[in-house]
């Protein structure tokens, strides 16, 4: 881990002087799990918005923090376009294909619908995209995780029963 643990500046920059505290702790707890992660803490961020969002939002900052690979991955996809609920289907297909049993399909769908929520709170409070178009992603990745985990169960009964 780095040796300098203080916040970058531009990190508070968009932040009030109350929450500063706030956003240190975390930029100290990011610290450590790029560290054990064995990431670059600093590489690529857009330090002022990541401030913003973790202000904004405690369920990103934490999920930033604890799945720090996860973030760069979005951060390298880009927060700036949409998904449609294909490409939602694509992700829950994903998730399923690489589910060996019950267990790690729970598991990696709690792990999707962690990333895409940070993806979508990230686009909203950064203004990325309107009201509008969060609801139908939002809309869209619930519909496509239901649809696609029902027919994926109803296919294994199918299986079992016959």
């Amino acid at each position: 881990m780095s040796n300098d643990t203080t916040a970058p500046a531009e990190l508070l920059i968009q932040v009030p002087s109350s929450l500063h505290s706030l956003l240190e702790n975390f930029w100290l707890d990011w610290l450590k799990a790029c560290d054990t992660h064995e990431l670059n803490p600093e590489q690529n961020l857009p330090l002022a918005e990541l401030g913003k969002t973790w202000a904004c939002s405690d369920f990103v900052a934490r999920n930033c923090i604890r799945y720090p690979a996860m973030f760069y991955r979005l951060l390298a996809e880009g927060f700036a376009s949409g998904r449609s609920i294909d490409d939602y289907r694509q992700l829950v297909d994903q998730a399923l294909l690489a589910a060996k049993d019950e267990a790690t399909l729970m598991t990696g769908l709690r792990e999707l619908r962690q990333q895409e929520m940070v993806r979508i709170a990230w686009r909203d409070l950064n203004s990325l995209a309107g009201g509008d178009i969060i609801l139908h992603e939002l809309t869209d990745f619930a519909e496509a995780v239901v649809s696609k985990t029902l027919q994926q169960l109803e296919k294994q009964q199918a299986e079992i029963n016959g």
